[in-house]
């Protein structure tokens, strides 16, 4: 399955690993994920120039590269942001817009930035781990793969509730011995 990351530039860093990351776990899934985002590689960026200063014809290429990754994808991901996180220049905005265009599935992994994200066609988590199982889920052909995605969501949810609990208890403990 071929996948499209959306998102904020500045976290392009951030982006190129959960890439990495997917694409190297899904093969234990049997599944075969291949994020075709090509701005993450970099060679999108222009560093120490006015916006106003960059060559037309060079961000002319990097939309239409990145128009050429989205229609490569079957499914595209949308990692939006908090409202009021910063200055913005939406360009995943844009993308989201092109691959509910081209009737592809969508998944938004953040925030509901726009009325646009909020649509039925649009799936919705609030965390990567949730959109890594969500992409797995979906490239998985074989049963007993899905399975075992579905025992690691399981693992981690049960992980985490143990977690709270211990925090809790740990909690109310203290508050005995500070009473005493």
């Amino acid at each position: 399955m071929n996948v499209y990351f959306a998102g904020r530039f500045s976290r392009r860093e951030e982006l190129l690993g959960y890439k990495e990351a997917l694409e190297q776990m899904a093969p234990d899934y049997g599944a075969e994920i291949t994020v075709t985002s090509r701005w993450l590689l970099g060679g999108h960026e222009w560093s120490g120039t006015a916006d106003e200063d960059v060559p037309v014809a060079e961000c002319a290429r990097f939309a239409e590269e990145d128009l050429a990754d989205l229609r490569r994808a079957n499914v595209i991901v949308c990692f939006t942001e908090s409202p009021r996180s910063g200055p913005a220049r939406g360009g995943r905005h844009v993308e989201m817009g092109y691959a509910l265009a081209m009737q592809k599935p969508i998944l938004c992994v953040g925030y509901r930035e726009n009325v646009f994200y909020c649509l039925p066609e649009v799936d919705f988590v609030s965390t990567w781990a949730q959109g890594e199982e969500w992409l797995l889920a979906r490239s998985v052909t074989d049963v007993n793969q899905l399975m075992q995605v579905a025992l690691r969501s399981t693992r981690q949810v049960a992980e985490a509730d143990f977690v709270r609990r211990m925090v809790q208890i740990g909690v109310e403990d203290n508050s005995r011995e500070s009473r005493s």
